[in-house]
């Protein structure tokens, strides 16, 4: 994957003492068959894989990062609308480019950024790998420097066979170390032409560097070693004082070096922090000393960190402010449904859900969490307009394994049981359980007349089922 925050491995050092003896071939071959052959067959799981396990959804905070790399995305020449943005759960602080221009952002990147502009900087570096294609070249180092490990492993395995043990593990670890040396120099000139590629970005789309420099700076303060000591050996990006110095360069000749974030996203990005400190650390935002006049975000964050703490009363209380401050503010209202239905006030949720929807009627996040109220309201008159709403969600693009699930209990209470089938065999094709998948596909088959629109999605999901099971 292209990361892009720094990563470091440590050097490999060969162990005191030791002596290839007469079972050095044997090692060597067994080293071949448990490392290079597997890597050769079947290459590390996809990025999205690894980031979405750990992924967040949140309308909001999903729609306040779309509006904030419009301008860099657009100043890289790409669709706004096809780059897609998601959230990781974690505190480290790193954004990752994947297959299909996809940014995942780590929350530990969005909250230790003091400025929006630093988060701008972060979109503008991943669009750089998106529009240079980093990706793909990426791909192609990484299998150029396995065939070039797995060249140099198979003549240390002939040498050893042929009576040279010590030139055989020579071979062997050199090839080793020379293909991953070659992949981490790759890695870093495309992380150098991001950065260079960011910077272009900011500068068409009008947009200061200086908080960009502060963040690089802020992870140079981090590194262990002082720069006299560091080294780009081992590392997938350039050592972060090289990267300080890139963007000082830039700042030389740059005309928006004072120029202020786009109007009102300092006050998004600030909504953003506040939702992700409330619902993640709840805790040390309820121990914060409030401010003499808490701003909205403060206000915001300190709501939901009150609901996260189980102090409902207290937290819809504040809600309630929130929204007689801002009534047409349509994710208030989700939050205010969202709370009211993980503490049983079904009833309650709905109409709350209903206005989030009304004010945002793109939201398919909302229409998914409002169609599950209406199904756990346990109403007969519910169920139609709860399908409905997850057949739109669905087809909007929100397909989650989750809203399956909800479409398939919505289709049984209906008495739909081709329906119902059908989008178990959804969710579980979705969730690699592959045995499932293929009975509830089995029963379409069985019972949907061939050539219908059902049975040919059955077919197409036991296929897929038969696929992943000969990997």
């Amino acid at each position: 994957m292209i990361g892009f925050y720094r990563s470091t491995s440590r050097e490999a050092r060969p162990q005191r003492g030791y002596r290839p003896d007469f079972c050095a071939a044997a090692v060597l071959l067994l080293a071949w068959m448990l490392t290079v052959i597997p890597a050769l067959v079947a290459p590390p799981p996809p990025a999205a894989a690894q980031a979405f396990s750990g992924g967040i959804r949140d309308t909001e905070i999903e729609r306040a990062i779309r509006i904030l790399s419009t301008p860099v995305l657009r100043a890289a020449r790409l669709d706004p609308e096809s780059v897609r943005l998601r959230l990781v759960a974690d505190g480290n602080i790193q954004a990752v480019v994947t297959g299909g221009q996809a940014i995942y952002l780590y929350t530990g990147l969005l909250l230790e950024a003091d400025e929006v502009g630093a988060v701008l900087g972060v979109l503008a570096h991943e669009a750089g790998h998106i529009a240079g294609g980093h990706l793909v070249r990426g791909r192609d180092a990484l299998a150029a420097a396995r065939r070039q490990s797995a060249g140099m492993t198979l003549l240390g395995i002939a040498a050893a066979l042929a009576g040279s043990a010590d030139a055989g593990v020579a071979l062997a670890l050199g090839g080793q170390f020379s293909g991953q040396n070659s992949l981490f120099s790759f890695s870093r000139r495309q992380e150098q032409l991001a950065d260079q590629s960011a910077l272009d970005y900011m500068e068409k789309a009008g947009l200061s560097a200086v908080p960009y420099l502060h963040f690089l700076e802020m992870l140079e303060d981090q590194e262990l070693l002082p720069a006299s000591q560091q080294t780009s050996f081992a590392r997938t990006h350039p050592v972060t004082g090289e990267r300080v110095a890139q963007v000082r360069r830039h700042l030389d000749t740059s005309r928006f070096n004072n120029a202020p974030p786009p109007p009102g996203f300092a006050t998004l990005f600030a909504r953003v922090q506040a939702k992700l400190n409330g619902f993640l650390y709840p805790r040390q935002v309820l121990r914060r000393v409030a401010p003499a006049n808490p701003s909205f975000a403060d206000r915001y964050a300190h709501a939901i960190a009150l609901y996260r703490r189980g102090e409902v009363a207290e937290a819809l209380m504040r809600l309630e402010a929130l929204i007689t401050a801002q009534p047409d503010d349509p994710y208030l209202h989700e939050l205010k449904g969202q709370v009211l239905f993980e503490n049983s006030r079904v009833a309650e949720a709905i109409p709350a859900y209903a206005r989030a929807l009304e004010l945002d009627p793109g939201a398919d996040l909302i229409r998914v969490a409002h169609a599950h109220a209406l199904i756990e309201s346990n109403e007969p008159a519910q169920l139609s307009p709860a399908r409905n709403a997850l057949v739109r969600a669905i087809a909007a693009g929100e397909a989650t394994p989750f809203a399956w699930r909800l479409l398939a209990t919505a289709e049984g209470r209906l008495g739909n049981e081709i329906g119902a089938a059908l989008a178990l065999a959804e969710e579980a094709i979705r969730t690699g359980d592959l045995v499932t998948a293929r009975q509830q596909a089995a029963k379409v088959i069985g019972r949907e007349p061939e050539g219908t629109r059902a049975w040919l999605r059955a077919r197409d999901i036991e296929a897929a089922a038969d696929r992943r099971s000969e990997r």
